[in-house]
């Protein structure tokens, strides 16, 4: 069964798996649109979520929980840090993020270990 997001405005989606679309109905000025989910239908597969840190300051135990931790917090798979041109990172601290980030975006269970994305920057 589908589940539907009432929003004003705005579009809004929650998850489901079958149902259908309900009407758009307007309120002084607002209006809402009903949408449902058909979580059996995929239409596209993401890889993954993630942040770039290139600029930012090391990443403490704890930031790296809150951003990387399935259960602790937002599960984040992809840690993206910028390369110069000669190979090297551009922060000191980027091989300590990527331990850190790759220790808690591991999935054993889906066979995946934890990610990064490298990039040079020119």
């Amino acid at each position: 069964m589908g589940r539907r997001a009432r929003t004003a405005g705005t579009t809004g989606a929650t998850g489901g798996s079958t149902g259908t679309t309900g009407g758009s109905t307007s309120t002084g000025g607002t209006s809402s649109t009903d949408v449902t989910v058909n979580l059996d239908q995929t239409k596209q597969a993401m890889d993954g979520f993630g942040i770039n840190d290139t600029w930012a300051p090391a990443m403490s135990d704890a930031d790296a929980d809150a951003l990387f931790d399935l259960t602790r917090g937002l599960g984040l798979s992809i840690l993206r840090v910028g390369m110069g041109p000669d190979g090297e990172p551009l922060s000191d601290n980027i091989y300590s993020d990527i331990a850190k980030a790759s220790a808690r975006a591991s999935r054993p269970s889906s066979g995946r270990s934890g990610a990064r994305l490298t990039t040079a920057w020119s």
